[in-house]
């Protein structure tokens, strides 16, 4: 089973309906807006840097991961879909995450995804929490860090981390693929260089050690990922999760 291939951000009567294609639009998205903003720059009092930019590509690649999960892959999948051999395969291997009755959103599985994929620097922590906040829930008014949330969902966190652990071998080569996909698709020095740095940082080995915390009822682990908590009128935290909403929102409507 090839999961680039199976693997569903929307139903598949929508546009750019696999996961790789959405995620691929979305980086289209910043690129574009990338040339923009060197074209225009004269007229900003902005500073868009490159390094920002490099961030916003890789909280694109990581922002809809949490999709991957049989609760959301279900719902994608329409009932007549759900006799081809494309669903009775992702079903099978879903198969450990049934368990879930009902999953929560999908940023916050994304979140969790970026605590292997991604440092804790502090544009780290900025681009963690836009991808749990690209959506609105309730995590815009109810401040909470990481363990808290994980702790809201616990048995569900537990059961998809394992799930990860046990398929990191799959799921890395899904993820590879996913990384040359995007290159060979929209062939760019930025992006280039935010796939060798998620490349650089990928570590599954940060799932087992985040499991581990949980079924100890350890709530520390801002040593390797934590949130930012934005501070009122934070400008620059605002414009970075504008610009991740922006891309993603545009590239769903399959829209400039």
């Amino acid at each position: 089973m090839e999961l680039i291939e199976f693997l569903r951000a929307k139903s598949s009567d929508q546009e750019n309906y696999l996961l790789k294609d959405h995620l691929k639009e979305t980086v289209a998205r910043i690129i574009e807006m990338h040339r923009f903003f060197e074209d225009n720059k004269e007229n900003f009092s902005y500073n868009l840097s490159e390094d920002l930019l490099e961030k916003l590509i890789v909280a694109a690649i990581i922002h809809d991961l949490g999709k991957i999960d049989y609760n959301f892959q279900k719902k994608v999948f329409k009932a007549e879909e759900r006799e081809s051999n494309e669903w009775i395969e992702l079903e099978e291997f879903f198969r450990p995450l049934k368990v879930i009755q009902r999953s929560p959103r999908h940023e916050i599985f994304s979140s969790i995804w970026s605590t292997f994929l991604i440092g804790n620097d502090e544009l780290d922590k900025k681009i963690r929490t836009a991808i749990l906040l690209h959506h609105y829930n309730e995590y815009f008014i109810t401040e909470r860090d990481l363990m808290e949330i994980i702790y809201d969902y616990e048995d569900q966190v537990k059961s998809y981390l394992g799930f990860i652990i046990k398929n990191s071998s799959v799921l890395k080569d899904f993820l590879i693929q996913l990384l040359r996909y995007i290159q060979e698709e929209l062939p760019n020095d930025l992006l280039s260089s935010a796939i060798n740095a998620l490349r650089t940082q990928m570590d599954f080995g940060k799932a087992e050690v985040l499991l581990e915390k949980i079924k100890g009822h350890d709530d520390d682990i801002s040593s390797f990922a934590e949130f930012y908590n934005p501070r009122m009128e934070d400008h620059d935290f605002l414009v970075l999760l504008g610009f991740l909403r922006r891309s993603d929102y545009s590239a769903s409507a399959n829209v400039p």
